[in-house]
């Protein structure tokens, strides 16, 4: 098992702005960012997804060892995370999407060197994994430049590299693809996804686009308010939420719509319109419905990770 949590609680103290008095006499109060939450991970790309202030980043600072909690365990890779962050930290990978790991007026390739250095990774090995990470990345004519001479999304791509340099075994990433535009997130997504399928890493990813989300994870911690609401793969979410994909037909003639009772699905019938609530055996129910009426226009509504968590 890569990841667990186990009861785990984390507080913070906040100072409330009294004006004057509170110069003097300060008041606070406390926040629970993470309340008694327990998951585990053991594999693939699992997404980490909530509402701002849901408790993702505080998470994920818990898990490198950033912050301590107040109450409960965690494991990462067999190891206490603030007890032992020297150690697990050459064995995990983590970009905050704010925050790069690359020195802004150097180029690019002293920021490797560095950080091999840091990682005490052999030279030779170090080699093979740089000439194939910067391959697979597509920024082998990008490290003899400094990052202010390349894009956001080119920046990212090194970001990646440079977090992968010392080959971790679970890479955390909050926020990696923030300001991308559509063509560098889904550059960046795909490459992610080769990399992972191509090494035995373990990614836990936080982000707020839930479309990213969708076409990359294998499974979904759903955060509210510092607490676990759902954990499971899309299809999972989807029935623990009652959730249905539909297809929507235009008809003309006569109403057959009794004729497709024993289909087993829920159908509504309004003027031209036919609705039809499924979670599989679309192509059933298009065949049986064009064989009973004469059909103008089809449209087909899929379950979303965005239609599961926010609709």
């Amino acid at each position: 098992m890569k990841i667990r949590f186990q009861n785990v609680s984390k507080n913070y103290r906040v100072r409330i702005q009294n004006g004057l008095k509170g110069f003097f006499k300060p008041d606070f109060r406390v926040v629970e960012a993470v309340r008694d939450l327990s998951f585990s991970v053991e594999g693939g790309i699992v997404g980490l997804i909530g509402e701002n202030g849901a408790g993702k980043s505080t998470t994920i600072k818990l898990l490198t060892g950033i912050l301590s909690p107040n109450e409960g365990a965690i494991e990462v890779l067999g190891k206490n995370p603030f007890t032992n962050r020297k150690e697990l930290m050459k064995e995990v990978g983590v970009i905050f999407g704010q925050r790069s790991l690359l020195r802004t007026t150097l180029p690019v390739k002293y920021t490797y060197e560095w950080l091999r250095d840091i990682y005490s990774v052999p030279k030779e090995v170090y080699q093979a994994r740089l000439k194939d990470l910067t391959q697979l990345f597509g920024i082998t004519d990008l490290i003899d430049r400094p990052p202010r001479e390349l894009s956001l999304g080119q920046r990212r791509k090194c970001d990646l590299v440079a977090a992968l340099l010392h080959g971790p075994k679970l890479l955390l990433l909050d926020e990696p693809t923030i300001g991308l535009d559509f063509k560098a997130k889904t550059s960046f997504r795909e490459l992610l996804k080769s990399y992972v399928a191509r090494n035995d890493v373990t990614v836990l990813i936080s982000s707020h686009d839930l479309t990213e989300l969708e076409n990359m994870c294998d499974e979904y911690l759903v955060l509210s308010r510092g607490r676990l609401v759902l954990n499971g793969s899309l299809e999972q979410l989807v029935d623990e939420i009652g959730l249905t994909n539909v297809v929507e037909f235009s008809v003309e003639g006569e109403d057959r719509s009794s004729e497709l009772a024993d289909l087993g699905f829920d159908l509504r019938y309004e003027g031209s319109t036919l609705r039809i609530f499924y979670k599989e055996g679309v192509e059933r129910i298009i065949k049986e419905v064009y064989d009973r009426f004469e059909v103008s226009d089809v449209r087909i509504e899929k379950n979303t990770l965005q239609k599961v968590l926010v609709d």
